[in-house]
């Protein structure tokens, strides 16, 4: 009863809004304004200017004398607070992501002296229940040794952040797997699904802070066990700026090892710029950017024969944000980021024989993503905050079914002719969120101050490719020890032999599907002070619902996770801090793909029953595979027929 009672309270509250916005990117200023007697001065003006942009906000004090300036935009602001008859007071401080800055004020009598105070992030120190981290890329970043500057790389700056190196560049937090991080940028997820990375789809010179969740975090967020990694663009202001970067870097240029390895004397260049500035001045404003690696190529030779071959590579992103205040008091957000990659391991797609690695071909790596966003002051007291965001990222790699099959001697790893991978079977690794916050602030005498959220979240992640093998969906195994035949074809091209019995021919049954899950979140969070306890209160509802490319593979749960962290103030500069709470993770697409038989295409084995044919060419071998009168006999399966399905009707996602 209690849990549809509060999802009852938190949909009531939802039925006036669009489901549309997710991640927190601006901060919040909040204080109480007293006389020297400690008395509460009501009505006190109190206004907010952002250096950067112009951007004003105002409010005044309540009964209390209390005041809040919500989801204002990140960056350096002036706050101003006055009241008839006494001195104003002027503080400056720069405004982090998802960071709620305490400005308390002591007005003397007079109207003569202004004091001027200059507060920075640590500010924020006593004003956090949980453990969150905020890293300027402008005033830290630049200023460290960080040849990788990446989100993923940055946040490992961060308390109870390590390395996941089962997963390469994925990181762990709290211990919790690498998939179970949500990585976010500009609101958008833009977590890879599998392995939890920031998927690169931005310019790291775009990149202005990076936050770190790791503890009493808020119930706004959900899908984790670890954290959270919460990233944010830069945006245009009223002067115009533009940034260059050239990064030049050669193997050669670095000191060996005692060990004397071989070094690469090819120069990696890196270009990067971006720019921004307003449209209209205190009312629109711009950001983009642009970073290219020129294309390259690396001479190379195969590891057995020795047969010269050359790899090239590009890659180019871009990034366009636009900001707009149409009116005080309301803000639009619309950004777009692209990055397209693509590599070319081999000058040829006919091979010659003797390098494994030829079963990859030529990838590409083409990925966006779009968000549109929306923050309004409706009241002194209520705030909306809408927003949608969109991740396209996929990956293709294989060969061309007019080159003819793929050939493979299972003795000597050989690879002979076509490409081994389906290069129109694409890995997709998409997702879409949708969703809305309405924040309402109330000061009482007895019961403190509160910030109230509601809000819902959904996000429906994609994820789609069979890993169809052979770009003609045949595969040749050739088992017997003279499959690849010592006296080579007139033209010096390899002749191969099939035995009867002795080869094998995997042929792949695409499915035709992709996996979907869908999470919706439901959330109230409190958060409110009294004296010099700070308190956070949250709950959030987890529905997940799941189809695959069969029906028995859909899924259906729900979970309701309590959150609830408590800090205490003991001094200025100490305070005592404890969470406790439930983080459920996100269903993995990697085990739902799986079990969902998507991402690896079910397939069927036949063994040769043919003659023995000597002395093939490539083409005629290839025509003796597609022939299916010589592969009568089945060697083995997978597929549908042996593949997982979800049997409990109670299905749960972990949570920590």
């Amino acid at each position: 009863m209690k849990k549809f009672s509060i999802v009852s309270i938190v949909l009531g509250a939802l039925l006036l809004m669009p489901a549309l916005a997710q991640a927190q990117t601006t901060g919040q200023i909040s204080g109480k304004v007293t006389d020297e007697a400690g008395s509460p001065i009501v009505g006190a003006e109190v206004e907010a200017t952002a250096n950067d942009t112009g951007i004003v906000r105002t409010t005044k004090t309540d009964q209390n004398g209390n005041y809040i300036l919500g989801i204002l935009p990140v960056g350096n602001w002036t706050l101003t607070i006055t009241a008839v008859g006494l001195q104003p007071q002027v503080t400056s401080f720069r405004l982090g992501v998802n960071e709620k800055v305490p400005v308390n004020a002591m007005l003397l009598p007079g109207e003569v002296v202004m004091e001027d105070l200059n507060v920075f992030s640590t500010a924020t120190a006593l004003e956090v229940a949980g453990t969150q981290d905020n890293i300027n890329y402008r005033e830290q970043v630049e200023n460290l040794p960080l040849e990788d500057r990446r989100i993923q790389v940055v946040a490992r700056l961060a308390a109870h952040v390590s390395d996941a190196t089962q997963t390469g560049t994925a990181l762990t937090i709290a211990g919790a797997p690498s998939y179970d991080t949500v990585m976010l940028l500009d609101g958008a997820e833009i977590s890879d699904p599998f392995f939890g990375t920031a998927t690169t789809v931005y310019l790291e010179d775009a990149i202005e802070e990076v936050q770190v969740l790791t503890t009493g975090i808020s119930a706004r967020y959900g899908r984790f066990q670890g954290g959270v990694v919460n990233a944010i663009t830069k945006s245009g202001t009223n002067n115009y700026e533009v940034t260059v970067r050239f990064e030049f870097d050669k193997e050669t240029w670095n000191s060996k090892t005692p060990f004397g390895e071989d070094q690469s004397d090819t120069l990696s260049e890196v270009y990067q710029g971006t720019a921004g500035g307003y449209v209209l001045k205190d009312r629109a404003w711009f950001f983009g950017g642009y970073r290219e690696i020129p294309a390259t190529s690396d001479a190379r030779t195969t590891g057995f024969t020795n047969d010269s071959f050359t790899t090239s590579s590009t890659e180019d992103r871009w990034q366009l944000k636009l900001r707009g205040a149409p009116v005080a008091n309301h803000l639009i957000d619309v950004s777009h980021l692209e990055f397209d990659a693509t590599t070319n391991p081999w000058a040829s797609r006919n091979l010659n024989p003797g390098h494994l690695a030829a079963v990859v071909g030529v990838r590409g790596d083409p990925r966006e993503t779009n968000t549109y966003a929306y923050q309004g002051v409706l009241t002194d007291n209520l705030f909306l905050e809408l927003q949608a965001t969109e991740k396209e990222a996929s990956i293709f790699a294989g060969g061309d079914p007019s080159l003819g099959s793929p050939f493979l001697d299972w003795n000597t790893f050989d690879v002979f002719n076509n490409y081994w991978w389906d290069a129109d079977d694409l890995d997709l690794r998409n997702n879409e969120t949708q969703s809305g916050n309405v924040t309402y602030s109330l000061a009482t005498d007895k019961l403190g101050t509160h910030t109230f959220e509601f809000g819902v979240q959904i996000v429906e992640s994609i994820t789609g490719g069979e890993n169809r093998q052979s770009p003609s969906t045949y595969n040749l195994i050739g088992f017997n020890s003279d499959f690849t035949n010592d006296t080579p074809g007139a033209d010096g091209e390899p002749l191969f032999n099939l035995r009867t019995g002795d080869a094998e021919r995997w042929t792949a049954l695409p499915l035709g599907g992709e996996q979907r899950l869908e999470n919706t979140g439901i959330y109230v969070q409190d958060s409110f002070t009294k004296g010099d306890w700070r308190f956070d209160i949250g709950f959030r509802l987890d529905e997940y619902e799941g189809a695959g490319a069969l029906e028995r593979h859909n899924l259906s749960f729900d979970n309701l996770v309590p959150r609830f962290a408590a800090a205490f103030n003991a001094t200025d500069v100490w305070q005592f801090t404890g969470s406790w709470g439930e983080y459920t993770s996100r269903f993995n697409d990697n085990y739902a793909q799986g079990a969902a038989q998507v991402g690896s295409a079910p397939s069927i084995d036949h063994t040769y029953t043919g003659p023995d044919m000597l002395g093939l060419t490539a083409a005629q071998a290839d025509a003796v595979v597609r022939n299916d009168a010589f592969w009568q006999t089945i060697a083995g399966f997978s597929g549908p027929v042996i593949g997982n399905e979800y049997l409990a009707d109670d299905i749960n996602a972990p949570f920590a």
